[in-house]
């Protein structure tokens, strides 16, 4: 129902494009580095639109275009062209080998590059989930252990504080993973790190819905293990309203949004029949 607005994107980067190609030789080297990361952004919106509209060798050829303009430069795009690539093949052609052998790729180069970078933990993410649909839970665990202690400790460069919601993420799939190893004592005592998280007046503000609700999942899981029975029972009922609460909250949100993207169109609607009705004016006038 919202097609149109990555069809719009991709025209609106496409000019962007043609722009900048037009302008490029009056630019300076420094005015060129400042645009560097607004292209390589650019790129790769514009294979994920692609995918978006089942646009798929376009996006597939996108998608190998970033990663050769990237690799130009000795920066993170590079690796992070690779991982986008691999994300195109896990969510939207849904080849999880072909997706791993990207991701491993892109891995392997951040961690020899860029160790510290926190691109390292999003692609050490994707290949534990590709392993958890592989049925591979050993692996899946032990990467998203080294997420848990990873996060705790990495600021992230953008929001320049530690990302709470990763940390609670990479805690709640540790959880889920071990007890499905029935790896119980290692579940508990992540479980408790995470609840010492949760109630940390410094992350308290920055603690999201959707983590509340990961972490009481995994609480619920493991007081299934762990015989709680009549503790699971009442998890699972403020998980319930929980998840109906989320779930509510999302459909008034796209309703707004799409109500302002109807609005966005019907007054491009009417610009162009306002600036028809003048053209058509003129031209009677120069008749």
């Amino acid at each position: 129902k919202l097609i149109g607005m990555p069809k719009e994107s991709i025209n609106s980067f496409k000019a962007f494009f043609a722009y900048y190609d037009a302008n490029e030789q009056h630019l300076t080297v420094a005015k060129k580095k400042s645009y560097l990361d607004m292209r390589t952004f650019g790129y790769d919106m514009l294979a994920a639109n692609y995918a978006k509209v089942s646009y798929l060798d376009s996006a597939a050829i996108q998608h190998k275009f970033n990663i050769k303009f990237a690799k130009r430069f000795n920066d993170i795009s590079y690796p992070s062209s690779i991982n986008n690539y691999g994300l195109f093949y896990y969510w939207t052609k849904k080849e999880l080998d072909t997706a791993l052998i990207h991701f491993n790729k892109a891995y392997d180069i951040t961690q020899r590059n860029f160790p510290k970078h926190y691109l390292i933990g999003s692609i050490r993410d994707n290949i534990a989930d590709i392993y958890v649909e592989q049925k591979k839970i050993t692996e899946a665990n032990i990467l998203y252990h080294k997420n848990f202690e990873f996060y705790k400790y990495t600021i992230n460069e953008y929001l320049e504080y530690l990302d709470i919601t990763r940390l609670i993420s990479a805690g709640s799939q540790y959880i889920s993973t071990a007890l499905a190893l029935n790896q119980i004592d290692k579940a508990n005592e992540v479980f408790n790190e995470l609840e010492i998280i949760l109630n940390n007046p410094i992350h308290k503000t920055k603690v999201q819905a959707s983590s509340l609700l990961e972490v009481l999942k995994v609480k619920e899981a493991l007081f299934f293990k762990q015989n709680k029975f009549k503790d699971t029972y009442q998890i699972s009922r403020e998980v319930k309203t929980l998840e109906d609460s989320l779930s509510s909250q999302t459909a008034a949100s796209e309703q707004k949004w799409l109500m302002v993207v109807n609005s966005i169109v019907l007054d491009q609607v009417k610009q162009n029949f306002a600036m028809e009705t003048i053209q058509k004016e003129n031209k009677i006038k120069s008749q």
